[in-house]
């Protein structure tokens, strides 16, 4: 008797073919090797199944992940069917693959049940009472058109965009009628206390006023969401349309700077940095004063107050100067090599720099930090280094039998000469001498601002003297330009370069 699995899987359908083929199979005589006849067809009738099983699946259903998982399943499943020395486990490893298939989870179906639960309890959340009949058929316009994108959706990434946009349509959607005009006069009010009173000439302020007003009655006698609409809009654009006095405006600017000047007390800076800030100040005014229209009238104001914000206080100063004689202390004691001096004058030396650091740290103000560290370094400088010197010598000496001389080698140690400080080789203009980093204030940072503008990299409208964020980014860039690490931190590298 002939065994056909096609014929046998058409008939039967391919869940039973497995079975059907067992059947026949024990009513055919067996041959000589049925046991291995009979293994082998029932692992064809088991691939048969699992390939079934598996064409079931679709691919645009499942995440990459739980595709490859599903795959993997059917793969091993076929290996396993293969590998099988019996019936019993023939059945076991085809039974096992497609079940095992079954349990990996279709996340397109996953995702449209999810994203439709979602759209469903965001809408339960409205009451129709709460709104127009016209604005209550477009949320559940929203609703509707979002459930069925969903559940037409073939690709996973079409579902979130689906349910934001019909969650967001519906919560879009107002309330009602009062909720509408409540919402108007709130935005109403809110515009109006943007635009300040002394901004404006006596006439354009009245007239600014009843657009106002206009608007507010209009909102409130409208009938319809869309009336309210409509008279909100027009009553914003006439108050945007009303012109803005320049000499208000100046005047305005003027008081701003003032009021903002009088909070800085002189007392708490140097003579050189209030001049500062009274620059800021004073060239404020004066841009003020030249600007055209109300656009640079407010940007000449607000340069002048980040100007003078920057500008550092005695106390910020101070410490700044001190962080920075105590960087140039360790600075000048590592150019020291203590196997050059005697113990002795290393403990002086060392001594020198331990005792500035204190001194720096109770110095009450830039000039005696300045005088300290200078000091400090002068003096380590004077240390006698070691120099050995080793000359021959003929000296006489005294003997029963008269005077004779004799050779001796003779060791002497001198003093090095104080080395210079504060000179960079190759400036040909400004000499930048001393190291400067963010937070640092003064002429220096003002000769660097200015060179950095030179070459395009600092574009802030003035020069502060102010070692800020902005300088910071100026020095990182000049840097990269010039092939020098970009630490931000103007050091010996970094001046020698700009000395060039």
């Amino acid at each position: 008797m002939a065994l056909n699995i096609t014929q046998i899987r058409n008939t039967f359908g391919a869940v039973t073919v497995f079975c059907a083929v067992a059947f026949l199979l024990s009513c055919v005589p067996q041959p000589v090797h049925a046991d291995e006849v009979l293994l082998a067809d029932e692992q064809a009738a088991a691939h048969v199944v699992v390939n079934d099983a598996f064409a079931t699946y679709r691919q645009t259903d499942y995440s990459a992940d739980n595709w490859n998982v599903l795959v993997g399943i059917k793969d091993n499943g076929d290996l396993a069917i293969d590998a099988a020395l019996d019936s019993a486990e023939v059945l076991l490893v085809h039974s096992t693959a497609v079940s095992d298939m079954a349990r990996v989870v279709p996340d397109l179906a996953n995702a449209r049940t999810a994203a439709l639960e979602v759209l469903a309890t965001a809408f339960a959340s409205y009451s129709e009472g709460n709104y127009t009949p016209e604005d209550w058929a477009l949320l559940v316009q929203f609703k509707t058109d979002g459930d069925a994108i969903i559940s037409a959706a073939t690709d996973l990434n079409v579902i979130p965009s689906a349910q934001s946009v019909a969650v967001d349509g519906m919560a879009s959607i107002v309330t009602d009628l009062a909720t509408v005009k409540t919402s108007a006069h709130t935005s109403l009010t809110d515009a109006f206390n943007l635009y300040p009173q002394q901004s404006y000439t006596e006439g354009n302020w009245i007239l600014l006023v009843q657009f106002k007003t206009d608007g507010d009655i209009a909102i409130d006698l409208a009938l319809t969401p869309a009336e309210v609409l409509l008279a909100k809009t027009t009553a914003l654009d006439g108050m945007a349309q009303v012109v803005v006095d320049l000499d208000n405006a100046k005047s305005a600017a003027h008081t701003v700077l003032s009021d903002a000047f009088a909070r800085y007390s002189v007392s708490d800076y140097t003579s050189e940095k209030y001049v500062l800030l009274t620059a800021f100040k004073t060239d404020g005014d004066a841009a003020i004063d030249a600007a055209s229209d109300v656009s640079h009238v407010s940007l000449a104001q607000s340069a002048a107050l980040d100007g003078m914000v920057q500008v550092a206080t005695i106390a910020q100063t101070l410490a700044l100067a001190k962080t920075a004689a105590h960087t140039a202390l360790s600075d000048a004691f590592s150019t020291h090599d203590e196997t050059r001096y005697i113990p002795e004058n290393w403990l002086v030396l060392t001594d020198f720099k331990i005792d500035a650091d204190m001194a720096i740290e109770v110095s009450a103000t830039v000039e005696e930090v300045t005088l300290v560290r200078d000091r400090a370094i002068a003096d380590m400088n004077a240390v006698p280094l070691i120099v050995i010197d080793s000359v021959v010598v003929v000296e006489p000496v005294a003997s029963r039998s008269g005077t004779r001389s004799r050779t001796v080698r003779t060791t002497t140690t001198t003093a090095a000469t104080a080395q210079t400080t504060g000179r960079v080789l190759g400036a040909s203009s400004f000499r930048f001498t001393a190291p400067l980093a963010q937070k640092v204030s003064g002429d220096s940072v003002v000769e660097l601002q200015e060179r950095l503008r030179a070459e395009g990299f600092f574009t802030y409208p003035v020069s502060t003297g102010y070692f800020g964020p902005i300088t910071l980014a100026a020095v990182m860039a000049y840097q990269k330009a010039h092939g020098l690490p970009e630490t931000g931190f103007v050091g010996d590298i970094t001046m020698g370069e700009l000395n060039k």
